[in-house]
């Protein structure tokens, strides 16, 4: 599924190891039939599946805010993606440095003033992917908890590279709750509540 039209460093292409990974997650699948000069059909299939007796509520995209101050380094590069999540760490009380790839990422963790305490990063990303930036960001932080994102789902998300970073793995689409409890697990305790005495 890694197809693109762009040149190296300009994108990730169509999407479509995404697109697989949460076809697959759901328990769908992918075909694509392509034919040189004639086009391409991507086809997603679902299984069918019956209609809750009830209709759930619909979650809140504002979460609760839970942070005074803990600082967020988000790397993200589709556009969409980074403005929304961003939005929800703001609302959550989280200070936030956005970056649109790693290699912005890293030239702000070294302009801040400040540590970040987390990291929440996409895996796949052009300049450089979410786990390598993770063990840069970890060479210059070693307390730094680290959330990856992902559309990928099952065994892509797994593998030496995610066990050593110690990550939380988040796959996408998220829920704010989901991104929010994710960042809870692995922040320092440093940064945590304060604690009664």
């Amino acid at each position: 599924p890694f197809f693109t039209t762009k040149a190296p460093g300009k994108g990730t292409g169509l999407g479509l190891a995404s697109v697989y990974g949460i076809a697959r997650a759901r328990g769908g699948s992918v075909t694509i039939d392509s034919a040189p000069g004639e086009g391409t059909r991507v086809q997603v299939s679902f299984p069918r599946v019956e209609a809750p007796p009830t209709v759930a509520p619909t979650p809140s995209i504002t979460p609760e805010p839970r942070e005074h101050g803990a600082l967020v380094l988000l790397a993200e590069d589709e556009p969409s993606v980074r403005a929304t999540t961003s939005r929800i760490l703001r609302l959550a009380g989280f200070e936030v440095l956005e970056a649109e790839n790693g290699r912005v990422a890293l030239d702000l963790l070294e302009r801040s003033s400040k540590p970040p305490d987390v990291l929440v990063s996409d895996v796949i990303m052009p300049e450089m992917r979410g786990p390598e930036l993770a063990l840069a960001v970890r060479e210059r932080c070693p307390d730094i908890g680290i959330v990856l994102c992902s559309g990928y789902v099952g065994d892509a998300l797994e593998g030496p590279e995610f066990e050593t970073l110690g990550a939380e793995l988040v796959a996408k689409p998220y829920r704010p709750s989901e991104l929010l409890d994710a960042i809870e697990r692995v922040r320092p305790p440093a940064t945590g509540a304060v604690a009664s005495a």
